[in-house]
């Protein structure tokens, strides 16, 4: 979040710790012919009321960590067509960051829903539900793995980091996968 979507995030009562949210990913930049810059990441935690000093601790923490890295510009992280995870640090989304293996990948940042959002805001109000337990004695298909809570997500019927065609586990079937 850069700083003018900071300060709607204050004007509608986020709370904004910056020992918690601030994350810093180096990115490689290739549409400059492949400079390295430095993107800051805001990710809100908890809503609250935003107090004075905590947004001074919040600005405080950004102008610090562009005089430890060195940039001489402040770049927000935001959604570009064709990106997709694979283009982006671990640390986007996964806790573990470079030493993501698949004993440790599903512990995340924050929620598949969340995640994903940050690009596909309105895909999942629109076309159809994730973040929800199947309904008593469904069963679903080893195919379509649950999250570790028991939940249908993103990445049940989704392998994000897949090049078929919606990334969806099963491209043939495709809107039929649900009607099984």
């Amino acid at each position: 979040m850069h700083l003018p979507a900071l300060a709607r995030a204050v004007r509608a009562g986020f709370a904004v710790n910056p020992f918690n949210t601030l994350r810093y990913n180096m990115a490689h930049d290739q549409k400059s012919g492949g400079g390295s810059h430095f993107f800051l990441c805001w990710h809100s935690i908890a809503k609250a009321a935003l107090t004075q000093n905590g947004l001074q601790q919040c600005l405080a923490a950004a102008f610090a960590a562009l005089a430890v890295f060195g940039s001489s510009a402040c770049y927000a992280q935001t959604p570009q067509p064709g990106l997709h995870p694979l283009n982006e640090p671990c640390i986007s989304c996964h806790l573990a960051g470079i030493d993501t293996t698949a004993a440790n990948a599903e512990k995340l940042v924050a929620s598949q829903e969340q995640l994903c959002g940050r690009c596909h805001d309105n895909t999942m109000q629109m076309s159809h539900p994730s973040g929800f337990a199947p309904a008593p004695g469904k069963t679903i298909p080893a195919a379509y793995p649950l999250d570790w809570k028991g939940e249908l997500t993103c990445s049940t019927c989704h392998k994000v980091h897949s090049d078929a065609p919606d990334k969806l586990r099963n491209a043939a079937r495709r809107r039929y996968m649900c009607f099984d």
